[in-house]
């Protein structure tokens, strides 16, 4: 199994940790979920009030009901013979108030006609006592053209709500004179039938009101599950963007860490370069070098520091072979420097390799020192 490093895994928990920081301090969740409880709380509340008002519409349609049953009971058959007169009556009622908003209409264009009309008088008189210092160009021409449009329309329009209200106050007076005709003959069962039709028109008006308030409440509760719908979608296209944004980090991370691989990786290959250039081959003089090496308990070798000062002692004693100057040659184990492999130093032939362990040191024969032979140049100058 792979093992993850630690300093990878380090990056990857505070990754996370910093993505559930986001999350958390993100102010536009904390914001969509304040208004999602509010509209949730709006619902309930609503919810609760709807459910009271058709309660409350039913109940009074049901009482309404039976107490006109009563009455009808009690009346008798002077409600059928009065009914024309109050159907009449109604009818009267709102041919006036259509006669009514016909005549608002009408005096609106009638207001509209007369400023245009006014307007395009105020142009021509301007026009006429300012003749000689003005010119008539094409953007006078466009003005006056707009203003008599203007007046067309407002004409049109006020020819159409004349028409329309002389229409609506003939209908209003026949349906007056029809109520008049209807009470000469059935008042006596208009006055003993009264009492129902009012209780009916007071009913009328209740369950009208009621109604009313259910649709206003209705409105208001789907108006809250849109706010509360919306939310939700807010926070989807919020946690999508944190995942957008999340995958980018990702990748930019995943990026920084290969070129910090790459860069190690290089820096590592370039210091064992150097360093096995300046460890290995120490100057000891113009042409030669000295080296040592130290074994570890379990006979691994790791490079050592420079010795060019002692081995230039020991070799300039010409009595004693090179490979017993080499054997009582020692280097301290502190002075080691164990930066390399060991195997890094071992170029000869491990068949023609002489090694002493002694006292925790090693010595190097002469083939270990120089694998293509020693030198003979210090002996045949000693003889």
């Amino acid at each position: 199994m792979n093992k993850v490093s630690p300093v990878l895994e380090g990056e990857r928990r505070d990754a996370q940790q910093n993505e559930d920081e986001d999350e958390r301090l993100d102010p536009r969740i904390q914001v969509e979920l304040e208004k999602m409880n509010t509209a949730n709380e709006e619902i309930n509340r609503l919810e609760r009030e709807l459910d009271l008002a058709n309660n409350k519409f039913q109940k009074l349609l049901s009482d309404s009901t039976e107490q006109l049953e009563t009455t009808v009971k009690k009346l008798g058959s002077c409600i059928k013979k009065a009914r024309p007169y109050y159907e009449a009556l109604e009818g009267s009622r709102r041919a006036q108030i259509e006669c009514q908003q016909a005549a608002v209409s009408y005096q609106r264009a009638y207001e509209n006609y007369l400023a245009a009309k006014e307007t395009i008088l105020l142009a021509e008189t301007r026009f006429l006592s300012e003749k000689h210092e003005l010119e008539f160009d094409m953007a006078w021409q466009e003005m006056l053209n707009q203003a008599t449009i203007r007046v067309m329309e407002a004409e049109k329009s006020k020819a159409v709500n004349e028409k329309e209200h002389k229409k609506r106050a003939l209908l209003s007076a026949e349906a007056e004179r029809k109520v008049q005709l209807l009470e000469k003959d059935l008042g006596k069962h208009i006055v003993k039938s009264r009492p129902y039709f009012v209780l009916k028109d007071q009913v009328n008006h209740q369950l009208i009101d009621q109604k009313e308030k259910v649709e206003m409440l209705k409105d208001a509760v789907i108006a809250a599950k849109r706010t509360y719908s919306q939310g939700i979608t807010n926070l989807e296209m919020i946690s999508e963007q944190i995942h957008e944004k999340r995958s980018m980090s990702r990748m930019s991370d995943l990026n920084v860490s290969e070129n910090n691989t790459l860069d190690l990786t290089y820096n590592l290959d370039k210091f064992e370069e150097q360093s096995f250039k300046s460890s290995v081959f120490s100057s000891t003089g113009e042409d030669g070098d000295s080296l040592s090496l130290s074994h570890s308990a379990d006979g691994a070798s790791t490079p050592v520091s420079r010795i060019s000062d002692q081995s230039s002692a020991y070799f300039s004693n010409g009595q004693e072979s090179l490979c017993e100057q080499m054997n009582n040659l020692k280097v301290d184990e502190q002075c080691v420097v164990s930066v390399l492999p060991p195997l890094m130093f071992h170029r000869a032939d491990k068949k023609n390799s002489r090694r002493s362990r002694s006292d925790g040191y090693l010595t190097l024969t002469s083939n270990e020192m120089y694998p293509s032979g020693p030198s003979t140049e210090g002996t045949n100058t000693q003889s």
